[in-house]
This record gives C-alpha cells, structure tokens and sequence, in this order.
C-alpha cells in the first residue's frame, strides 16, 4: 500500500490568515532548512483546517529543489496496516527498511496510533533509528499537541522535543479568500458579496469547499447565475440536510 505527496498542496496556494500565519512562517523555514530547524515538526489543529496542505507543501517544495531527496510520506493509518502486514507476513526487516536512509518522513494523523498496542513502540523505534542517522527532517501532523495524546512518556518526549505549531480554523477574512480561491480554481463566478455570506455557514477550509460544490451544484442543476438572494435560497433549502 502507498502514500504519496499531493501534487495540488503547495505553499502558493495556501491561504494564510491570522489563524495559520505563524505554522505558514515555519512551515516555509523548515522547507527551506530540512533537519536544521525544528525536528521534529508537529503540526496541529482542527480536521479541515490546513494540516497535512503545509505537511505536503514542505514535501513538495524540497522535491522542487532537489529530486534526488528520499521522502517517505504516509499516515498514521498506512504505519499501522504496513506494520501489521509486516508482523504478519515476518517481514519486519523489510517494513523497517523502507524508513531508512530516508531525508524527509512525513506522517499524517498521528493520533490515530495514540491507543494502538505495539505501533507506537514500532514507531518509536524507528524515530530512534532516524534521528541517531543524523540525517532525517521528521514531521507529523495531529489533532491535538503531543502531551495530550495517549503515548508512553517515551514517545511523547521525543514529539514534544521539536516545535510544535497550532494551524487554527480561519477568521472572516481567510474564509472569503479560501472560497474565492476555490471559486476560480473551478472557473465559478462568485461575488465577495456571496462568499461572505456562505463565509458564515463553515469553520474550516474543508467544510468552506465542501459548501462551494453543494451551491455549485444547485447552480448548474437550475441553470442559474449565482446571485445574493440565489445563494440565501440554496442556503435555506440544504441547511439541515
């Protein structure tokens, strides 16, 4: 089973507000500066607000500026289906191999290991083994910072011996953007006027898209122009649904 980089998440089309501002700033740094700044890297918050676009954004940046750099990318969820694969089949050398000699490891979702028996010590093991290399650039993204998840002293440590920044849900402002952002990258008309109301109605970025395609598609099903009151009417029928 693989994981790779998200071609589409990049640091030029991330939208930076005052609630992501400083984990952007770092994020940037730490691309620019693999293994010298902050390792390990935590990046946390809320589901949907931009963890794993700044995770992978820094993945794609150093590609771009040398494709010869060995990055293993994965989430919390493929660790823990390879590594029982790997108990299972008696392939554990295999598994841990493909973690070394590595320069970039980044895991999405951290916690999802957090009540796991045996995969948090796995995991332990092989960010021993990474960091003693001297050579890897370790990031994680989490719902929550490393003391409040459910690990062994050891492991929370280690995660909290880095920096860890807080990636928080965006303020009025951002959400326009966000909204405007995807509208052209879909080629949909949208007015600022209509993207502060539907502003109003999400949190996150994810759930900023996720209302975008649902207006989107009661446009296209009524072959209407998207207007103020056209929005408000498609917001009154969808609210509850």
């Amino acid at each position: 089973m693989n994981y790779y980089l998200n071609s589409d998440f990049v640091f030029e089309n991330f939208i930076v507000g005052s609630g992501n501002e400083f984990a952007f700033t770092v994020c940037r740094d730490v691309a620019s500066k693999l293994g010298v700044l902050y390792n390990p890297l935590i990046i946390c918050g809320r589901i949907g607000c931009g963890k794993t676009h700044l995770m992978h954004a820094i993945g794609n940046y150093c590609m771009t500026q040398n494709n010869n750099l060995k990055i293993k990318a994965t989430t919390s969820e493929f660790f823990v289906h390879e590594f029982i694969t790997a108990i299972r089949n008696s392939c554990l050398d295999k598994f841990r191999a493909s973690f070394a000699n590595i320069d970039l490891m980044l895991m999405d979702s951290i916690e999802f290991i957090a009540n796991k028996v045996q995969s948090p010590e796995e995991f332990l093991h092989i960010y021993d083994s990474l960091m003693h290399e001297g050579r890897t650039q370790i990031i994680c993204t989490s719902d929550k910072e490393p003391a409040l998840l459910n690990f062994n002293e050891a492991l929370t440590s280690r995660l909290s011996s880095g920096l860890t920044v807080r990636v928080n849900e965006p303020d009025r402002k951002s959400k326009v953007d966000i909204l405007m952002h995807y509208a052209r990258k879909n080629e949909f008309g949208l007015n600022p006027d209509a993207a502060a109301l539907l502003a109003e109605e999400a949190s996150t970025p994810r759930e900023l898209e996720g209302l975008l395609i649902q207006i989107k598609a009661y446009v296209e099903f009524h072959a209407r122009h998207i207007t103020l009151d056209y929005v408000q009417y498609v917001l009154s029928k969808t609210k509850g649904v």
